[in-house]
C-alpha cells in the first residue's frame, strides 16, 4: 500500500461568507430548513429524493416524557412543510413507551416509506430491531406487520442501521447483535413476517465483524454487509453473503475482509457501501492517528472484495482535512461517476464547534478541485455544532444533507441545500506526510513485506493470524526490514513490534 497524500485544511471551521455562498438560498429562503417536532434533541438521520422532487427525512426525537421516538418531515421542493403529509408536514410514532431510534429509510416502489431502527425497552437491554411502514401521505400501514411494525430480537440486545429491498419485494435489514459481538443480516417478506428460507429462521449470524452498518444489493442478488471489526483493535470489515444468507466464500478471503490500514493505525468506518456499474466497491472509513487525529477517506474494492490498486493512493481516496476528528458516513455517486462523500468535524475544542464538510472525488479518486475549496466544502449554520449523517442527490446537480445542529442540549432536526459553487479566494497549503513509528508496505502482498521501523533497538517481530495464533517471529531493527510471507496461507495477520515499551501493531494481508 501506498503511503498517502494527506492535505491539512488552511481556513477555520466557521461558517462565514465562505459559508453563505455554498448554501442554495432557493431552499427554505436561507438554504437550511430546521423543523422542531417536541422542543427537544432531534435528529436527521436519512434523507431522501421523492419522483415528484418532494423531499423526505427522518429522524428521532427526544421529547416524549424523555423518550425517543421515530419522526419523518416532509417538504416541498422549496424547502416549505408538505402540509399533505402527517400533520403540516411532520410524522411522530410512538411505540409501546419504549425508547426508539430511527437509523435509516427507504421509499419503496407503491410511493410507502419504510424505515428501521431501534427499540429500546432499558439502558442496556432488551433491545430489538424495529421496522415501521408508512403510507404515501405519513400514516402508520396497518397491513404491514402489527399495526405496521416489526420488531425482531436477536440475542438480548440487538440494532439495526440500514435496510434495502430486493426486486422480489423482500426486505432485509443489518446490525449487531451484542451477545456475541457478531453483526446480522435479517430478510423478512414483504408483510414483515421472517423469511425462513434465509439464514436460520430468517437471521443470518457471522463472527467476522463486530457491527454491522450497512448493506448493498448486487445485480445478482448477492448482498454485501459492512462494518467495524473489533479483534484487532478497530478495522472496517466487508463480507458478501449468498442469496440464501450464506457466506459467499469466492469474496475476499472465505467471505469476508478485514480492510488493512496505514501503518499501526485503528480504521473505524463502514457506515455506507456502494456497489457501482462495473461491479466495484466503495466503502467510506477513516483512519484514527495519534498524528493526524481521524482522516477520512474512502477505498474502492474490486468485486471479488481485493482493493483496486488503480484508485487513488493505493486503493483509497484522500481529500483535505482539518486537522480535527473527521468521519465521513455517507457517500453518493453522481451520474458522471463522481463520488461525494458527507460527514462532520469533531472539533473537540471548547474554541471550535463541530461543523460537516463534503468532499468530491473523481472517477479516479483525486480531490476534485472544481468543487468547494480544492474539493471539499466545510461549513456549519450558525454559532451552535453540527453534526451530518446523511447525504442525497437531486436531479437538478444540487444536493442535500441533513443531521443536527445546536449545543448538547438542544440539536435541532436540520435538512441543509447546496449548489456546486467553486471558491477561488482560498488556498489550501499542503503538508509533509505524517510519521510513524511502524511502517509496511506493500500491503496486500505477495511474498515479502518491508517492514519500516524508526528509533528501534534490535527487537523481535512477531506475526500471528486475526485469532492470535503465533505464526512466525524475526529480529527487526531501524530502517527497513524484509519479511518474508511468502509460505504464509493467504489471509489476513498481524504483525508486532515493541518500541520503548509500547507495543505497535499492523493488519496486512497475504495474497
Amino acid at each position: 500500500m501506498l503511503k498517502p497524500i494527506l492535505f491539512m485544511l488552511g481556513m477555520s471551521l466557521s461558517a462565514g461568507s465562505v459559508y453563505a455562498q455554498y448554501l442554495d438560498s432557493s431552499f427554505a429562503a436561507t438554504g437550511i430548513a430546521a423543523t422542531t417536532f417536541t422542543g427537544n434533541n432531534e435528529v436527521a438521520a436519512k434523507v431522501l429524493v421523492q419522483t415528484d422532487g418532494k423531499i423526505l427525512a427522518g429522524g428521532t426525537t427526544n421529547g416524549n416524557a424523555g423518550h425517543t421516538q421515530f419522526v419523518l418531515a416532509r417538504y416541498d421542493t422549496a424547502g416549505v412543510l408538505d402540509n399533505t403529509f402527517g400533520t403540516a408536514g411532520k410524522v411522530i410514532t410512538p411505540h409501546g413507551g419504549t425508547d426508539n431510534q430511527l437509523t435509516d429509510m427507504i421509499l419503496l416502489s407503491s410511493g410507502k416509506i419504510l424505515a428501521v431502527g431501534i427499540a429500546k425497552t432499558g439502558s442496556f437491554s432488551p433491545w430489538s430491531t424495529m421496522l415501521v411502514r408508512y403510507n404515501a401521505n405519513g400514516t402508520v400501514d396497518n397491513t404491514f406487520g402489527t399495526a405496521g411494525v416489526v420488531t425482531t430480537q436477536v440475542g438480548t440486545k440487538c440494532d439495526a442501521y440500514n435496510v434495502k429491498v430486493q426486486t422480489d419485494g423482500k426486505i432485509i435489514i443489518c446490525g449487531t447483535q451484542y451477545d456475541d459481538q457478531y453483526y446480522i443480516l435479517v430478510r423478512y417478506n414483504a408483510d414483515g413476517t421472517l423469511d425462513n428460507s434465509f439464514g436460520t429462521a430468517g437471521v443470518a449470524e457471522a463472527v467476522a465483524m463486530g457491527t454491522g452498518m450497512a448493506i448493498a444489493l448486487q445485480p445478482d442478488g448477492k448482498i454485501l454487509v459492512t462494518g467495524e471489526f473489533w479483534g484487532v483493535g478497530p478495522h472496517v470489515g466487508i463480507a458478501r453473503h449468498n442469496t440464501d444468507g450464506s457466506l459467499d466464500a469466492s469474496f475476499g478471503f472465505n467471505g469476508t475482509r478485514v480492510i488493512p490500514s496505514f501503518y499501526q493505525d485503528d480504521l473505524w468506518g463502514g457506515y455506507d457501501v456502494k456497489v457501482l456499474p462495473d461491479g466495484k466497491i466503495l466503502v467510506p472509513l477513516f483512519l484514527n492517528s495519534n498524528t493526524i487525529a481521524q482522516e477520512p477517506a474512502i477505498i474502492r474494492l474490486n468485486s471479488d472484495g481485493m482493493t483496486d490498486m488503480s484508485y487513488g493512493n493505493g486503493g483509497y481516496a484522500f481529500g483535505p482535512y482539518s486537522n480535527f476528528i473527521e468521519k465521513g458516513v455517507e457517500m453518493a455517486v453522481q451520474p458522471d461517476g463522481k463520488v461525494l462523500l458527507a460527514g462532520h468535524v469533531q472539533a473537540n475544542n471548547a474554541n471550535v464547534k463541530d461543523s460537516m464538510f463534503v468532499m468530491r472525488f473523481d472517477t479516479s479518486g483525486a480531490p476534485d478541485p472544481t468543487f468547494g475549496v480544492n474539493g471539499r466544502i466545510t461549513a456549519r449554520p450558525d454559532t451552535g455544532g453540527t453534526r451530518i449523517s446523511t447525504i442525497a442527490l437531486q436531479p437538478n446537480g444540487k444536493f442535500l444533507v441533513a443531521g443536527s445542529h445546536g449545543n448538547a442540549n438542544f440539536k435541532r432536526f436540520t435538512v441543509m441545500r447546496y449548489k456546486y459553487v467553486p471558491d477561488v479566494n482560498l488556498s489550501v497549503p499542503g503538508t509533509e506526510p505524517a510519521t510513524h513509528p511502524l511502517v509496511l508496505f506493500p500491503n496486500p502482498a505477495t511474498e515479502e513485506i518491508s517492514l519500516q521501523v524508526t528509533n528501534q533497538q534490535p527487537a523481535p517481530a512477531t506475526i500471528t493470524d486475526i485469532s492470535g495464533r503465533l505464526i512466525t517471529r524475526q529480529l527487526v531493527s531501524s530502517g527497513k526490514n524484509a519479511i518474508n510471507i511468502k509460505t504464509l496461507p493467504k489471509g489476513s495477520y498481524i504483525i508486532s513490534v515493541e518500541q520503548n515499551g509500547t507495543k505497535h501493531s499492523a493488519l496486512f494481508e497475504k495474497l
